[in-house]
């Protein structure tokens, strides 16, 4: 299960370290500008992007996952599902 919590979840982490890291580089290279009082607003913007697009296929995963589930269930009680 933890594997499956990963796979979901490591796209949106990759993403808002990517875009935390970018907001570090405009603020070394132009300290004169303040870039992160926009940084957070638009790191809020881009992780609820990533959630509408990750929702989409949230489905399959979750779908696989409960199959494999079930049959571990089934197989510790032992029954025939």
């Amino acid at each position: 299960m933890f594997k499956a919590s990963l796979a979901v979840s490591l796209s949106g982490i990759i993403a808002l370290l990517t875009v935390n890291l970018s907001f570090g580089v405009m603020t070394r290279a132009a300290p004169q500008l303040n870039i992160f009082s926009l940084g957070f607003s638009f790191a809020l913007l881009v992780g609820l992007l990533l959630c509408w697009y990750i929702v989409h296929g949230l489905y399959t995963h979750y779908d696989i996952y409960w199959q494999e589930a079930e049959e571990q269930v089934c197989r510790l009680i032992r029954l025939n599902c």
